[in-house]
């Protein structure tokens, strides 16, 4: 059996940004998210995803 020391609960931006910077730490973390896909439910929220710069 497995001992898993570190759980990041969540796969948005946060949960993979946490789950990459313990990657250095030994054991590795294990990353739960309760949709089938990594970025949590945000891409569920929005029809488009475009970015807005005042620069052209």
């Amino acid at each position: 059996m497995e001992h898993i020391e570190t759980t990041v609960i969540g796969n948005g931006q946060s949960g993979l940004a946490a789950a990459h910077a313990l990657l250095r730490r030994r054991p590795r973390p294990v990353a739960l998210e309760a949709s089938g896909r990594a970025a949590g439910p945000w891409p569920h929220h929005y029809d488009s995803l475009t970015l807005f710069s005042p620069v052209r």
